[in-house]
C-alpha cells in the first residue's frame, strides 16, 4: 500500500532575522513530514527554534530557505491573501498565552475563525456551542474571558481552534502558563478531542511530560533536529 501524501512537510528549511544589525539564523536545515492525524511534539528549550517553526509551517513566518508544504500546497507559491485563507480552512494555533479577545464573549471567541472566514451565522454558533460544551464551559459562553481562569481560557483557545474543522492543529507551549494539574487536564482534553477530530498535530513544548503523550517526539537543539522517537501513550 502507498504510504500516504504527508500532510505537512518542511524540506530544507532555514530561517534567519537581522538583529541589531547583524544576522541571526534560527533554524538549520528542517527536515519534517507530519501524516494526516499524526500527533507529534517538537521538544526543545527556550530560544532553541520551536516557535519558529510553528511560524514558518503556518505560513506566519517565510523561511529564508527550503519549501514548506500544507495539505500538498506549498506555501512558497502563495501571496499573503492565500496564505491567510489556507490558515483560516486549513489550520488551528494554540498559543501559549491563550490570545483570547477580551472585547469578546467566549462564544464569540470561539465562532472567531468562523466570522473571519465568511462562514458565521446559525451553523457556527452551534458548532461553538457543541465544542464549549464537550470542554465543559458551556454554561460560560456569554462571560467575558477575563472572567475564567487560566485554564479555562486555554479550553476556549482549544475550541476555538478546532471550531473550523482544521487538517492540522499548531500548538505553541499550550500548558505553559499553566500549573501542572491544570495543565495535565487541559493535555488530555486536547488530545481527546484531537483524536474525535483526526487532525494532525504538531505541538513544541520543553516539557518531556507533555511531549509524550504524542505519537512521535523531536528534538530540536539550537535549530537543528537532532533526533526522533516515539511517544508514550
Amino acid at each position: 500500500m502507498a504510504e500516504a501524501a504527508p500532510l505537512l512537510e518542511l524540506h530544507d528549511v532555514h530561517h534567519a532575522y537581522v538583529e541589531a544589525g547583524r544576522r541571526r539564523e534560527v533554524l538549520h536545515g528542517i527536515d519534517l513530514r507530519l501524516a494526516p492525524g499524526e500527533r507529534v511534539a517538537l521538544l526543545g528549550r527556550s530560544g532553541s527554534g520551536k516557535s519558529t517553526v510553528l511560524a514558518v509551517a503556518s505560513g506566519i513566518d517565510r523561511p529564508s530557505a527550503g519549501r514548506v508544504t500544507v495539505a500538498g500546497i506549498e506555501l512558497g507559491a502563495l501571496d499573503e491573501t492565500a496564505r491567510t485563507v489556507l490558515r483560516r480552512r486549513q489550520i488551528g494555533f494554540i498559543f501559549q498565552a491563550f490570545h483570547l479577545v477580551p472585547l469578546l464573549s467566549v462564544l464569540d471567541n470561539v465562532v472567531l475563525p468562523l466570522d473571519l472566514d465568511g462562514r458565521g451565522g446559525r451553523h457556527a454558533e452551534a458548532r461553538a456551542r457543541t465544542l464549549l460544551e464537550r470542554v465543559g464551559l458551556a454554561d460560560r459562553a456569554d462571560d467575558a474571558p477575563e472572567r475564567l481562569s487560566g485554564g479555562e481560557q486555554q479550553r476556549v483557545a482549544i475550541a476555538r481552534a478546532l471550531v473550523h474543522r482544521p487538517a492540522l492543529v499548531l500548538a505553541d507551549e499550550p500548558t505553559g502558563n499553566l500549573d501542572e494539574r491544570t495543565g495535565d487536564a487541559v493535555l488530555e482534553l486536547f488530545a481527546e478531542l484531537c483524536r474525535e477530530s483526526g487532525c494532525a498535530l504538531l505541538m513544541a513544548t520543553h516539557s518531556e511530560r507533555c511531549a509524550r503523550r504524542c505519537d512521535r517526539l523531536l528534538t530540536l537543539i539550537d535549530g537543528r533536529l537532532v533526533n526522533s522517537s516515539d511517544g508514550a501513550l
